[in-house]
């Protein structure tokens, strides 16, 4: 099972595979979840 990042920029929901999401993404994010 592959978990999923998603954050949330600008009022837009990016979704990451956690494989694929980089540090910065998260923190550049306004907000993050895990779903």
């Amino acid at each position: 099972m592959t978990l999923f990042i998603h954050t949330v920029k600008n009022n837009t929901v990016y979704k990451h595979s956690i494989e694929e999401t980089l540090k910065d993404t998260w923190e550049s994010a306004d907000e993050w979840f895990v779903h």
